[in-house]
């Protein structure tokens, strides 16, 4: 009986000895994916930083340093960081926008006058643009129905508080299937085509 529960229990050791080397083991696999994760995002964040003129650089290090010092709330940071647009259409997106892509969204203008002031007062330097979400006063866009153009706005995903900003930035631009149709749509239309 001794022997058997000795068994037992030898038994019920090693199957907890090798549940926690499967766990040692996940631990590790999932390190691995995090740093390659890590690894991944620097890439991008450089690929983006070269993109980037100097000063707007300049400006959102500065603004994410002043935000974080003085608790500025209301801050949601640059249109590009608050968007994904389908991979397909990132090209359109690019060159629609521009440098509105770093434009910083901002819930009010109060907001925007207080960064602009707190710029000032520490003599940052960089150069940014606000968008306070109270006073853009974008119109809803009657897009043209047919198989010609897709809205590019339709092709970005955002969260529903940031609708003024993405409609101000993509909402009168059009895909269009060929140069023909994004002429023809943007003098019928007064909305800008793309192809």
């Amino acid at each position: 009986r001794g022997s058997a529960a000795a068994a037992e229990l030898r038994r019920r050791r090693d199957e907890l000895t090798n549940e926690r080397k499967e766990q040692w083991r996940r631990d590790a696999d999932a390190d691995k994916v995090m740093a390659e994760c890590k690894q991944e995002v620097h890439r991008y964040e450089r690929i983006l930083a070269d993109s980037t003129p100097k000063g707007i650089q300049t400006g959102l290090a500065a603004l994410r340093d002043l935000v974080a010092r003085h608790n500025v709330p209301g801050v949601y940071g640059p249109l590009v960081e608050l968007c994904e647009v389908d991979p397909k259409f990132v090209t359109a997106a690019e060159v629609t926008a521009g440098n509105a892509l770093f434009h910083v969204v901002v819930d009010t203008d109060e907001t925007a006058a207080r960064l602009i002031e707190l710029f000032g007062r520490e003599r940052v330097k960089g150069r940014l643009t606000y968008m306070p979400l109270n006073v853009l006063d974008v119109k809803e866009v009657a897009y043209p129905a047919g198989q010609d153009a897709i809205p590019l706005l339709s092709k970005v995903a955002f969260e529903p508080l940031y609708e003024p900003a993405m409609r101000q930035v993509f909402g009168k631009t059009l895909v269009c299937r060929n140069l023909q149709v994004a002429s023809r749509l943007a003098r019928s239309e007064g909305l800008d085509g793309i192809t």
